[in-house]
Formats: C-alpha cells, sequence, structure tokens
C-alpha cells in the first residue's frame, strides 16, 4: 500500500516514468543500500529526493550516503515511515507518523465488533500525516 501510495503521489506531480525511479530493496542491509544509491547516482547523479517506505530504510540510505562520501543535507531530502524518534529527531528527514496507539484503540474496537457480529465485514483506514516538514529542503 506504501509503494501504491508513492505511486500515485508520483504521477500527480507529474512524474511518468515511476515504476523506473523505484529502487527494491532485496535484502535490508547496508551493503544492499549501498548497491541501491549506486544505481539511483548513475541513474540520475543529480537526485534530490528518496522516499522509502521505512524509516529503518532512510537511516541505511544515510549510513550509505556517508559511506560514499556524500554531502546530502540540505540538498537531498529524505524521507520515511514510521517516525521513530531515533531517527527521525537525530537526522534531517521528514517522515510518516501512521499513530500506532490510535490504530490499536480502533483496532481493539473493531475486533469487539466482530466478536459480536461475526460476519460484519471490516475495513478502517487510519490517517497518517507527514511530519518534519521542516527538513524538506528548498531545491
Amino acid at each position: 500500500k506504501r509503494l501504491e501510495g508513492f505511486y500515485t503521489a508520483m504521477k500527480e506531480a507529474g512524474i511518468r516514468d515511476y515504476r523506473e525511479r523505484t529502487f527494491p530493496s532485496m535484502d535490508f542491509t547496508l551493503g544492499d543500500m549501498n548497491m541501491i544509491l549506486t544505481q539511483i547516482r548513475k541513474k540520475y547523479p543529480s537526485f534530490t529526493a528518496v522516499a522509502a517506505c521505512s524509516d529503518d530504510d532512510i537511516f541505511r540510505m544515510i549510513r550509505a550516503m556517508h559511506q560514499q562520501k556524500m554531502d546530502w543535507v540540505g540538498k537531498i531530502s529524505l524521507s520515511g515511515f514510521g517516525n521513530l524518534p531515533e531517527i527521525s529527531n537525530f537526522y534531517p528527514i521528514s517522515t510518516v507518523e501512521q499513530h500506532p496507539l490510535r490504530i490499536g484503540g480502533i483496532a481493539y474496537r473493531k475486533l469487539l465488533e466482530k466478536i459480536a457480529n461475526p460476519d460484519l465485514q471490516i475495513r478502517e483506514l487510519v490517517d497518517t500525516e507527514l511530519i518534519h516538514l521542516e527538513n524538506i529542503p528548498r531545491i
């Protein structure tokens, strides 16, 4: 669903080659992220943003940029998901706050409804919000 959201946002922004701008991670390691960063730099040498499905992915990207001696702060916008304070409060990234306590509370109430009515079909989307927007550099 996150990838679909990225694709929708990219289409809305007029980016038509959004699939070619996707670099999936296969083993979620720093070595893998270094290979992905090398591919990104080769294909898009003046890229200005990286959006990832988790703050952990962004942390690995930051480490890969450091290893490749890239000066990214203020030049490349990084955004993840999860609002992990250990990352998003330390590095200048934006992130998506998913409100896990709200999700848990809604899930609990919906579970009670489902127990009372087993035939009930439930699909509830909980709003998220992009935070730390001040960390998105003006380019």
